[in-house]
């Protein structure tokens, strides 16, 4: 075969006079491009090396390659009839003819340019621009059929047609037979033409009542059509339901289609890392998509394009016909996916593969007749995901939370997660998804005037004669029809409305029969029936899911009980087992019990293929009133457990069982190094938890070990015979698993005794560049136990290649005067950054929150020839479990200084040194995670973080007032909703309070400012006016802690207070912030002092005596950082004139705010307030705490709360009692934040307080 044409300008393209003449004159008659824009081809003049002109068709032999700086223009047809066309010049489709181009594959490489049309200058009405992909030869990297786009290649597609409405709903119903519809006259289309395709949502339970027609005439809102419809199709807003049909444009200016030369091979578009642009709207697919046993070829396929530059999109296009999927996302960061069709796919019609993508958007897309979910971000923590709708699909949005999925095959294996396993973001942070205006139709038709149509397929529904509509299939088989189904999880509802649910039916299961564990975590808040008889059905009381199933009521909207788990209930059978004091059994939603339940997942992995599992002994405590002792347990047991081992399940990677019931428990973690003189045991005299506290200590005495059961058998140690035993731990195996980038937290007392070495370190999960110390190891804190050494410790990375051509690099021994590492606990950190790119950035290593080492990541790491590194930051890219040992002796003690440690004698005279031989472990927490867990493996009890080093803000008022001379301030404030319910709760309680001064008592209203958070700018306005004062909480309500994006972070905090502003307020209005969950981080404080903000009000403080006042922040933090919700906080910070105003704890409760809950799910706490018995009121505690304050330095009192909290009866009760005593004490005033700060900063006496407070509006 001859070699493709490497195209110059030669003669014979270059047309006769006569020959251009014509071709000019029949120019005069072809569609213009769009008014007052230029084609791209024409904005960049230039000689053609190749010219295909309208009406000409050319067929070049043997592929095609565009060089760099070549540019070949398409207005007629060509054809390659054999190979593919190589673009690394500019291969352009005309703007004022249709063209067509036709290959076996287009490959985009470095400087080359595939374009039609541009953004300001899309294909006109008119003209399509065509590229056919055919079978025959195959790309090397992209294979058969493809439209490649390589590193440094660029595509531009832009049509017109379907930019003004890719697709839209009915107007009014469409009766069978019907050959013309009236589309929502609100919006009529117009770039529909007479030709196009249109496909038109079934509105009932058969999905294949989706029907696809070609239009005859557009005339406005007005569509007529062939063929005629042959089932009905629903038009209309019932129950405050949009059930209206959609209607996609199926045609673009620009398609894209695979030729039918091979069934189930169709066309695909790839594009890979690092190429230079991709825009795509008004596109079409045709065609595409590739089956079994072909994999990865999607019809739209961003694979593994890492973080994409802003700005690039694919919009308003439309993939139909597809073999395999439609638009895919794969290791992909930053796409825009808008106002796109697909329909008729098998497989997902919107795809995140991996897990590991985020900040996409997907907003206001359609997906139609999908043959498996529709829209499925799988374990996926999307940045946005609004407006998208899926119609007539078998499932409609998967979230996956189980990566162990047939439909991709992993195979479990000892590194799959277990079921309760949560997706995560890419800094190591629990993953959240906010889907905003998700429509889902219609999985079930339900009870509305949209009846169905009787002619639909029986294997989805069943006309029903009596009730003249269309039933559901499914309702046959379970009985009741039910709406949302509950499985694996966890969900959260909000906001749900249930209308018109009659009897037989429930909007809220559990998936019945599952066989898979259930997340306990779920929960409902906002939920508001109209017409529901069962409210949740939890009717699987006998498989493994339905025993574990639970669902949080947080604010009591389902049950009436807020704060109450839900549970399983059949009288007679599930009773006994779930039931503890305070249960209440009620058809409408089940059992709901007042605590909070967990479920407990344990498994043991067979390394050796064939050795026993782990046995272990489960013990219940809670016993049921009237079941005690042996019996009473035997009778709660589940009947399949019935103290025997469950059966294993079945994998391709090795063998899982599930935990056997039995006696005792064996977790041995073995392995040591050379020159090491300790077996590492699991033990009690070794491994145990003792006080609260994980110890593992080292013990004299010759010990031989064993292979079986070890974890690590690294240079057989796990059977040598040592002198010594002590304890190893790790979380590779455990829920908690492995981390890539956070804060990492331990805090422990260290051993004191020669030749003893604790190391709290890391090592990767999977050795991905090769074994150690190729793949990495961070040693986050070693130290030496010699008394001369407690005051010292080191923290070090191993790296470069495979030993023995490793390298390290580290700190050094630290020395820390006076201090004795050995004499008390201490927190020892690792900070663990990512930059913007989502690549390693920076490690830091600190003690008591005090920084001692720092090392950049983003440089190359290659200390030889023989390290395997390609990018800047390997290894420290990947994720990494935590360990923690106590060694005896090794290579961290050389000779030459510390003598030598090989024979018994040595042995004694060690160990007679010993004074504390065991490193204990109080706490160890991961800042990445919003949930801490404890782990089996880990036996590691989580406590709060103790605070670290404080810079003390002043105890005295500001001004240098005397106690008595201050007022007493009260700072109410409200978080998230501003809305009619919100503010309904809250002025039922303010309204009815006055300040010495006669004016009604105001709150600062910290606001969430979009829809997630139903935020009314009307209330806020009047809030505003009234004298409260508005504040902002991010626009999505997004946890800022972990977000390592400032554009993010800018847009959550900036953009908040721009939607409040927008309400109407005065300019300058907007000046305070409070973080979601309480998380904050420099980050976080940095926009806010830039962006003009006054204050923070995120940040925990003690409250009681002599608390401290509120600061500015020119010295870094002066609070304790660590209360609440765990926030950043480093020395070197300074924000001069940006004032932090703390929220305080009570003097009975550490919480901050909704006092007397429990902190996170807003549970009440009993003996706190009336939730069982009245032991000691809310108002109580808070008068408690005023009077500390009142009595000592005056120090603000904090009262911070949520919709929930105020809508009780009893806590917003107590609220007001709180309020009436407090405003009974002379000099008490209830103000804002900004009132407050204006007062810090021109501080005047109580005696003068009513006049300072004149300059307010007074609402009386």
């Amino acid at each position: 075969m001859k070699p493709p044409p490497r195209l110059r300008p030669p003669a014979a393209h270059r047309l006769a006079a006569a020959t251009a003449l014509a071709v000019a004159a029949l120019l005069l008659l072809l569609p213009a491009a769009s008014a007052g824009c230029t084609p791209p081809y024409e904005a960049q003049p230039g000689p053609y090396t190749l010219h295909v002109a309208h009406g000409e068709t050319r067929e070049l032999p043997n592929g095609l390659i565009i060089a760099p700086g070549e540019r070949v223009l398409v207005e007629g047809t060509l054809r390659v009839v054999t190979g593919g066309v190589q673009v690394n010049g500019s291969l352009f489709f005309s703007s004022t003819t249709s063209s067509t181009l036709s290959a076996e594959w287009v490959a985009v490489g470095a400087g080359g340019a595939l374009v039609a049309g541009s953004e300001a200058c899309p294909l006109p009405a008119g003209v399509v621009a065509t590229l056919q992909l055919r079978g025959g030869s195959v790309h090397p990297v992209a294979g058969h059929k493809a439209l490649a786009v390589f590193p440094g290649g660029t595509l531009e597609l832009h049509g017109s047609k379907g930019l003004d409405l890719p697709w839209t709903r009915l107007g009014a119903t469409a009766a069978a037979a019907a050959s013309e519809l009236l589309l929502d006259p609100s919006a009529p289309p117009t770039s529909w033409a007479a030709g196009d395709r249109l496909a038109i949502a079934s509105t009932d339970n058969d999905p294949y009542q989706t029907e696809a027609v070609t239009v005859i005439e557009v005339t406005g809102p007005r569509v007529r059509f062939t063929p005629p419809l042959r089932f009905k199709h629903f038009g209309e807003v019932t129950l405050g339901v949009d059930q209206r049909a959609e209607v996609a444009l199926l045609s673009r200016s620009i398609r894209i289609v695979g030729a039918d030369d091979t069934p189930g091979i169709g066309c695909h578009t790839i594009a890979y890392e690092g190429f230079t642009a991709f825009h795509a709207e008004g596109v079409e697919w045709a065609n595409c998509g590739q089956a079994e046993p072909v994999h990865g070829r999607y019809p739209v396929h961003f694979h593994m394009a890492a973080r994409v530059p802003a700005g690039y999109y694919v919009r308003a296009c439309a993939v139909h016909g597809s073999n395999f999927r439609a638009y895919t996302l794969h290791g992909t960061q930053g796409m825009l996916l808008e106002r796109n069709v697909a329909f008729d796919i098998k497989g997902h019609a919107f795809f995140i593969e991996d897990g590991a993508e985020w900040d996409n958007t997907l907003r206001g897309n359609l997906g139609m007749l999908a043959r498996w979910p529709g829209v499925r971000p799988s374990a996926t923590p999307l940045r946005r995901f609004a407006g998208n709708s899926a119609h007539s699909c078998r499932m409609c949005l998967e979230m996956e939370a189980d990566a162990v999925d047939d439909g991709d095959w992993p195979a479990i294996s000892p590194t799959s997660p277990p079921a309760n396993w949560q997706p995560r973001n890419a800094d190591g942070s629990w993953a959240e998804t906010l889907i905003e205006g998700f429509t889902c139709h219609h999985s079930l038709v339900g009870y509305s005037a949209n009846t169905g149509d009787p002619n639909g397929d029986t294997r989805f529904q069943r006309w029903d004669t009596r009730l003249r509509r269309s039933v559901l299939r499914q309702q046959d088989q379970i009985a009741v029809m039910a709406g949302f189904r509950l499985y694996d999880g966890p969900v959260h509802i909000l906001n749900l409305t249930a209308r018109g649910w009659p009897a037989g039916t429930a909007p809220l299961a559990l998936r019945s029969s599952n066989g898979f564990q259930m997340a306990a975590a779920s929960s409902v808040r906002g939920f508001r029936p109209e017409g529901a008889s069962y409210r949740f059905l939890m009717q699987d009381t006998s498989g493994d899911g339905g025993r574990t199933a639970s669902l949080r009521d947080t604010d009591g909207s389902l049950s009436g009980f807020p704060g109450a788990t839900l549970l399983p209930h059949q009288p007679g059978t599930s009773l006994g087992f779930y039931h503890t004091p305070g249960c209440s059994a009620h058809p409408a939603f089940g059992l709901a019990c007042p605590q909070p339940y967990v479920n407990l997942e344990i498994g043991g992995w067979d390394w050796a293929g064939g050795a026993p599992p782990a046995a272990l002994t489960l013990t219940r405590a809670n016993l049921s009133p009237g079941r005690t002792g042996a019996a009473g347990l035997a009778a709660q047991r589940l009947p399949s457990l019935a103290g025997g081992q469950l059966a294993p399940k079945a994998s391709r990677g090795g063998r899982y069982f599930n935990a056997a019931t039995g006696v005792g428990g064996v977790y041995l973690l073995s392995w040591g190094s050379a020159g090491e003189k300790q077996c590492y045991t699991a033990r009690p005299q070794n491994v145990r938890v003792e006080r609260g506290r994980l110890v593992l200590e080292a013990v004299r005495g010759t010990y031989q070990g064993s292979a079986v059961g070890c974890t690590n058998n690294n240079e057989n140690s796990c059977a040598w015979t040592q002198p010594f035993t002590s304890g190893r731990v790790r979380t590779k195996l455990s829920p908690a698993g492995s981390w890539l980038y956070g804060r990492m937290e331990v805090r422990a007392q260290l051993p004191r005794g020669d030749f003893l070495w604790p190391a709290i370190w890391m090592l990767p999960t999977d050795n991905s560049y090769g074994v150690w110390a190729a793949s990495g190891e961070i040693d986050i804190m070693e130290a030496r136990g010699q008394a001369r050494l407690t005051d010292t410790i080191e923290g070090t990375l191993h790296y470069s290649a495979s030993w023995p051509n490793n390298v390290w690099r580290g700190s050094g021994r630290r020395r820390f005067a006076g201090t004795d590492f050995s004499a008390g606990m201490r927190d020892f950190a690792l900070e663990w950054t990512a930059g913007t790119d989502g690549r390693p950035k920076l490690m830091r290593w600190l003690v008591d929150g005090q920084a001692f080492y720092e090392q950049r990541l983003d440089v190359m790491w290659n200390a030889s020839s023989a390290s395997p590194y390609t990018l800047p930051g390997q290894p420290w890219d990947k994720r990494m479990p935590l360990l923690i040992n106590l060694a005896v002796g090794g290579g961290f003690f050389p000779s030459a200084e510390f003598g030598g440690f090989g024979s018994p004698a040595e042995y004694d005279a060690a160990a007679a040194t010993w004074s504390r031989p065991c490193l204990e472990i109080e706490h160890i927490k991961r800042r990445a995670m919003l949930r801490l867990a404890t782990t089996m493996l880990l036996l590691a009890v989580l406590q709060p973080l103790a605070s670290g080093a404080e810079v003390r803000a002043s105890t005295r008022a500001p001004g240098g007032l005397q106690p008595s001379e201050t007022p007493q301030f009260i700072l109410w404030s409200f978080d998230d909703e501003v809305n009619k319910d919100s503010t309904d709760a809250v002025l039922k309680v303010s309204e009815q309070r006055r300040n010495p001064n006669g004016c009604k008592v105001p709150l600062t209203w910290f606001a969430c400012t979009s829809v997630f958070c139903d935020f009314q700018c009307d209330y806020a306005k009047k809030l505003h006016d009234a004298g409260h004062e508005i504040a902002v909480h991010t626009r999505t309500h997004a946890g800022l802690r972990f977000i390592y994006d400032r554009k993010t972070v800018e847009d959550e905090i900036l953009g908040s207070r721009k939607d409040a502003q927008a309400c109407g307020l005065p300019d300058g209005a907007v000046q305070g912030f409070r973080t979601p969950y309480l998380a904050t981080s420099p980050t976080v404080r940095e926009v806010l002092s830039k962006g003009g903000f006054r204050y923070d009000s995120s940040i925990g403080a003690k409250g009681g005596k002599d608390k401290m006042w509120p600061a500015t922040l020119e010295k870094g933090v002066p609070y304790n950082c660590d209360l609440g919700g765990g926030s950043e906080c480093l020395p070197n910070e300074s924000y001069p004139g940006f004032w932090e105003v703390p929220l305080y704890t009570t003097v009975e409760h550490e919480n901050l705010m909704d006092y007397c809950t429990v902190e996170g799910d807003g549970s009440k706490v009993a003996g706190c307030s009336a939730y069982e018995v009245l032991k000691k009121s809310l108002d109580e505690v808070l008068k408690k705490s005023l009077d500390e304050a009142y009595d000592s330095n005056r120090g603000p009192v904090t009262v911070g709360t949520h919709k929930a909290y105020m809508k009780d009866s009893e806590f917003s009760a107590d609220v007001g009692k709180f309020l009436d005593y407090a405003l009974s004490k002379p000099d008490v005033w209830v103000v804002t934040h900004q009132q407050l700060l204006d007062w810090m900063e021109a501080p005047v006496p109580a005696s003068q307080m009513k006049s300072f407070m004149a300059q307010y509006d007074c609402s009386t």
